[in-house]
C-alpha cells in the first residue's frame, strides 16, 4: 500500500509522509520563531532551529567530547574522526570527506555570486549567506553581548565582537 501525492506524483509508504509532501507544496509556514521571526512548515525543523538561539548542545561526540546543536552536524563531525576524504577538488586537489562540502568548496574558485541582496544589492555565492546578510538590514537585534550589553542581529557577529581584543573593541 502506497500514497500517492496528487500535486508532483511521489509516493510514500506512510500517509503522514504524504501529508507532509502536500504541506511543502504550500506557503503555510505556521511555526513562526519569536526571537527571529524565521517560520517554519513542520515543528521538527522549527524546533531544531529554536536551538540557534540558546546554547544547549545536547549531541556529543564520543571520540572527543565536542558537543553540537544537530544530530546530523554531529554525524558530519564524526566523519573528522576518520581519514576517509574520497572527494577531490580537480582544481587544487584539496580534499574532502562529504561531496556537499566538495561542491560548496568549489564555489570558491569561480566568480559565481548568483544571490543578490535586494535592499544593497551585495551579490553572494550561497543563498545562506544572503539570508544571513539580510539580517543585517532589520531592526531585530536578539544577541546580546554579556560584558557591554551591545545588542548583535547575527550570532556570528556577538562571537567575533566577544573575542576581538578588548582595546580595539568597539562599543
Amino acid at each position: 500500500c502506497s500514497f500517492e501525492c496528487s500535486i508532483c506524483n511521489k509516493s510514500f509508504l506512510r500517509k503522514a509522509t504524504l501529508v507532509q509532501q502536500i504541506v511543502s507544496h504550500t506557503n503555510n509556514r505556521p511555526y513562526q520563531c519569536y526571537i527571529c521571526m524565521k517560520s517554519f512548515q513542520r515543528k521538527y525543523n522549527f524546533n531544531v532551529h529554536l536551538r540557534t538561539h540558546t546554547d544547549s548542545r545536547p549531541f556529543k561526540c564520543y571520540l572527543c567530547n565536542k558537543s553540537f546543536k544537530q544530530k546530523n552536524v554531529l554525524r558530519y563531525h564524526l566523519l573528522t574522526h576518520t581519514d576517509s576524504r574520497p572527494y577531490k577538488c580537480e582544481i587544487c586537489n584539496k580534499s574532502f570527506c562529504k561531496k556537499s562540502v566538495l561542491s560548496n568548496h568549489l564555489l570558491t574558485h569561480t566568480d559565481s555570486r548568483p544571490f543578490k541582496c535586494e535592499i544593497c544589492n551585495k551579490s553572494f555565492r550561497r543563498k545562506c549567506n544572503s539570508n544571513g546578510h539580510l539580517l543585517t538590514h532589520s531592526d531585530s537585534r536578539p544577541f546580546t553581548c554579556e560584558i557591554c550589553n551591545k545588542d548583535f542581529c547575527k550570532k556570528s557577529v556577538l562571537s567575533k565582537h566577544i573575542f576581538t581584543p578588548t582595546d580595539s573593541r568597539q562599543f
